[in-house]
Parts: C-alpha cells; structure tokens; sequence
C-alpha cells in the first residue's frame, strides 16, 4: 500500500483503497471465466432461414433461449409464462423478417456478426437467479435475390456454455420494427 505521511499522520492513497475494495469484493460480483466461445451459435442461426422460407416460426426454437433452462434462472413469479410471452415475441419477429423479404421462400444465409462485446450479467440483474454472459445488438445477415439484408438480434445470453437469443428484433410485442 502507498501510504503518505501528512500533519503527523499516516494516510492511505485513494488508489490503495480502491485495490483493497476491489480484491475483498466477493467472487461472484466478478466474472468468472472469460465469456464461452461461440460454439455453434452460427449453424443454430441458420434455423432462422428454413423458418422463413417454410413460414414455421418454431424451425428457428434451437436458437432461441431453452424453455427449462429459462425457467431455472429467472427470478420472477411465473417464469413459464414470460417465457412463452418471449418466444411469442420472437415468432412474431421470424415472421417480420419474412415480411420484410422480395423473395422469403428462397432467403440464404449469409452470417450472424456477433458484437464483439461479452456483457457480465451479475445474480439479481435483470431478474436472475445466476450470473451469465449477454452480447447486444448482434446482426443477422441473409441474402434475399442477391442483396444482402441485415436485421438487428437485440440479446443473445449464455448459458451452460451456449448461445441463444432472448430478444430478437424488438422485446415487446407491441414494439415496431
């Protein structure tokens, strides 16, 4: 520790102090590990495009966040019933995205751009029981009639040592896209 002596007293540097808090602050407000890597986050993505073309929202559900999983970390009343309200929300946005295509039957895959950012969600944030990894405002590319078009995957979130999305295009159902 940096310590001054001043009128006679010994003082402690802010800076110092600051360590000290820091390394006594309990383990969990800290992240753990680094962030989980991507895994197979990009070949779940691809559900989104046979989705699509197919107009079945459900074909796109292995990139959507797991309904037991969710009901374990979520620290909420009736956490089933968010969860189907989440995955109503995220059918409605498959179905915006088919919308929004020339030719949705025919729509390839192009990427998932993932932010570069790993955002450490500590226990008791946004309604969790566990801490657990987010990634903001990723981009979805698909290619419809040789253009390449870009839609916005608001949260994907870890868990377990894999990526899903929680939040697609909007977070409410009543949220324009």
């Amino acid at each position: 520790m940096i310590e001054a002596c001043v009128g006679g007293r010994r003082r402690v540097s802010w800076h110092s102090l600051l360590l000290a808090v820091f390394l006594a602050a309990p383990a969990l407000a800290r992240p753990p590990e680094p962030a989980p890597p991507l895994g197979d986050l990009q070949e779940r993505a691809r559900t989104v495009v046979a989705a699509v073309r197919k107009n079945d929202p459900s074909l796109a559900n292995p990139f959507f966040y797991p309904r037991e999983e969710f009901a374990a970390v979520k620290a909420i009343k009736d956490p089933l019933k968010y969860f189907d309200y989440l995955l109503a929300v995220y059918h409605k946005d498959i179905r915006s995205i088919r919308e929004k295509l020339t030719a949705p039957e025919k729509v390839e895959f192009v990427r998932l751009e993932v932010s570069r950012g790993r955002n450490f969600i500590e226990r008791g944030k946004e309604a969790n029981k566990a801490p657990y990894y987010a990634i903001y405002r990723s981009r979805l590319v698909l290619r419809d009639e040789g253009v390449e078009r870009v839609f916005t995957i608001r949260v994907l979130i870890s868990w377990k040592g894999q990526w899903f999305v929680t939040h697609a295009l909007r977070k409410t159902m009543n949220e324009k896209f």
